[in-house]
């Protein structure tokens, strides 16, 4: 009986550090997954206000300018 209930307790411990390793590597690809995906949108973010500064610098010389561009556009020119 005794004998019993150690293997038992032996498997037991086996299967519980088994399961534990798995959940652990589970989460370390799950956080590798979530890194890599909120790095992709902070770059495409960061495109994104590059392209409209560098957009908006190519035109926009003065405060008419600016009226006139964005009146162009269906905005309203007074401000």
């Amino acid at each position: 009986m005794v004998g019993i209930a150690v293997g038992t307790a032996i498997m037991i411990g086996s299967f519980r550090e088994r399961a534990l390793k798995n959940s652990e590597r589970q989460l370390e690809n799950t956080a590798q997954l979530l890194a890599v995906h909120f790095e992709q949108l902070f770059r495409d973010f960061d495109a994104v206000q590059i392209t409209v500064g560098r957009q908006m610098q190519l035109g926009i010389s003065s405060p008419e300018s600016f009226k006139q561009q964005m009146g162009g556009r269906g905005y309203p020119t007074s401000c």
